[in-house]
């Protein structure tokens, strides 16, 4: 049965003539619809607040920016190790790493809105 009620197609720009320009329109937008990643998904961004002290925080993404902590944004997958080299910071400078507040390591899973702070060496007497 063919559509009477005709409206300009918005992939042809031509009046509907049956129903082909639906079926088209239909399979596009469920490609659209499947392209989008799902939630949790590897391709999801998430949210990371990354403090670095003392003569780490040039490494911030803007070190011109008062204080010490920046959010950034990683892939969903990522890890402490993942963070220091985005920011390029040497693997073997820190000896201290905070995620949310407890020691962290290296190869720690993160999660959106976690807390990193890295301290380095420190010295003195």
């Amino acid at each position: 049965m063919k559509n009477t009620n005709t409206a300009p197609c918005s992939l042809c720009l031509k009046r509907l003539v049956g129903w082909s320009c639906l079926v088209v329109a239909r399979r596009v937008k469920s490609e659209a619809r499947r392209a989008k990643p799902e939630a949790g998904g590897e391709n999801q961004i998430m949210k990371i607040e990354i403090r670095l002290l003392t003569q780490l925080k040039p490494y911030l993404p803007n070190p011109d920016i008062a204080g010490d902590t920046q959010i950034i944004d990683l892939k969903n997958d990522a890890t402490v190790k993942d963070v220091m080299m985005e920011l390029g910071i040497p693997l073997d400078l820190p000896k201290v790493i905070m995620l949310n507040e407890k020691q962290g390591k290296l190869d720690d899973q993160l999660k959106d809105g976690d807390r990193v702070t890295i301290f380095p060496p420190v010295g003195g007497g």
